[in-house]
């Protein structure tokens, strides 16, 4: 069977993002003079927050791929065992 690794994707996805949000906020309107202009803590911010959702992102695929992993290694046995007591099962 082929294996897939999604996890580049998924950082490509999350870095894609990021460069959206980060053109989003350079071509959005300028604020008016009365308005201040956000502080640079407030992108730090924004970046610290989407660095956590990528970490948090990384961590679910990676028990998403060692559940998908324990669910192909417990049919491999079914099938194994199927086939021994003459049930079939041929994949």
């Amino acid at each position: 069977m082929k294996t897939v690794r999604s996890t580049p994707s998924l950082a490509f996805a999350v870095l894609a993002a990021i460069a959206l949000l980060l053109v989003a906020l350079s071509i959005a309107p300028r604020a008016q003079t009365q308005m201040a202009a956000p502080a640079p803590q407030a992108y730090q911010q924004l970046v610290d927050q989407l660095k956590k959702q990528q970490d948090t992102m990384v961590a679910n695929q990676a028990k998403m791929d060692e559940q998908i992993a324990n669910i192909k290694e417990e049919i491999r046995l079914v099938r194994i065992f199927s086939r021994r007591t003459g049930g079939g099962g041929g994949g």
